[in-house]
């Protein structure tokens, strides 16, 4: 029996084949890579910010860093940094 597990890891070698079918189109290409330069951007500062709150507030429980999961652009930016990431392991990979 296929696990839910499997059924993601399908869905994100599938997404990111066609990623890597669509980015030989070169403005393509720039275009994934632009976007997860603004998702890094995002990524990243929603959890600086979500640090230093936690920081400042003096509120240090392990419970307090996981509401970090229910912001929807920090799930967003981290999935596609994912998406990309295989992406260019593909390429880098099918490139030799």
């Amino acid at each position: 029996m296929i696990t839910v597990s499997a059924l993601v890891a399908g869905f994100y070698l599938i997404v990111s084949l066609g990623m890597y079918f669509l980015g030989r189109n070169r403005l393509l290409d720039k275009l994934f890579s632009l976007m997860a330069i603004v998702s890094l951007l995002i990524f990243s500062g929603i959890i600086s910010y979500a640090i230093f709150s936690i920081i400042s507030n003096e509120t240090v429980f392990m419970t307090s860093i996981h509401s970090l999961f229910l912001n929807p652009f920090f799930l967003v930016s981290g999935g596609y940094l994912l998406f990309f990431g295989l992406y260019r392991l593909i390429v880098d990979f099918l490139s030799y």
